[in-house]
């Protein structure tokens, strides 16, 4: 099944949804209806687009996979119907991988370097979730969608030199989310959770210099690195609600 379709699916099953529940809304319900949720999260990759602004197409999608990296996270949800939530949420995300290389050259030769990426992400999402009806008292499972922001931060690091962050522009992006609950109280619950996303940023970093030194020769690389980050791996996620 498609990204897409997921996405309508998810629509035409939130407005069914809203529309049977609209009539027990009352504005007492305003300030009431809240929860918190705290997760642990896994990313199974990241991909960086190396050359964006390149005009030649080969170099403009030139990129390098990561592998998958964790972190941490909540959400604050607002109940406003019988079985449908909207909620804020934000969350830290480190991918760490030092099994790259990079291929140095000059007039002459060429030496093969060892490479560490290291990205982190801050995602702020705000997403509506709704209920299917359920089949166990305690057990709740959930559809969700929504959208959000992504602030990131890419650091290369070669031969003993480490990159700094010149600037970064977060971008916007669609979510969709699976997920299901256990209550142990009524209050009280624990969860797990899929979600489906496309994080993505902007991001221009910085070598302190252009060139490393090897063996009495000298070797060039480039200085400036302009990237874009897509952080577009499934997102799994494991956590504990409270409903106040």
């Amino acid at each position: 099944m498609s990204f897409r379709l997921l996405k309508i699916l998810f629509i035409l099953l939130f407005f069914i949804t809203a529309e049977g529940s609209a009539q027990n809304f009352t504005l007492k319900n305003i300030f009431s209806g809240f929860s918190l949720n705290v997760s642990m999260n896994y990313v199974s990759s990241a991909t960086i687009l190396l050359n964006p602004n390149s005009p030649d197409l080969i170099e403009r999608n030139t990129t390098v996979q990561l592998k998958g990296g964790y972190g941490y996270g909540a959400t604050l949800k607002k109940k406003l119907f019988e079985d449908v939530y909207v909620g804020i949420s934000a969350e830290y995300l480190r991918i760490y991988d030092d099994e790259l290389a990079a291929i140095l050259e000059n007039d002459n030769d060429y030496v093969r370097a060892r490479l560490t990426e290291t990205v982190e992400m801050i995602p702020v999402e705000l997403s509506a979730y709704f209920n299917i009806p359920r089949f166990v008292n305690n057990l709740n499972i959930y559809l969700g969608g929504g959208a959000g922001l992504y602030f990131g931060k890419r650091t290369e690091k070669m031969a003993g030199m480490e990159t700094k962050l010149i600037s970064s522009d977060p971008l916007f992006s669609l979510n969709v989310i699976f997920g299901a609950e256990y209550f142990v109280e009524k209050n009280i619950s624990f969860n797990a959770e899929m979600k489906v996303r496309d994080g993505k940023f902007k991001v221009h970093s910085q070598y302190p210099t252009n060139r490393i030194t090897y063996e009495g020769q000298i070797y060039y690389f480039e200085k400036d690195l302009y990237s874009k980050v897509y952080v577009d791996g499934l997102k799994v996620s494991i956590g504990a609600s409270y409903y106040f």
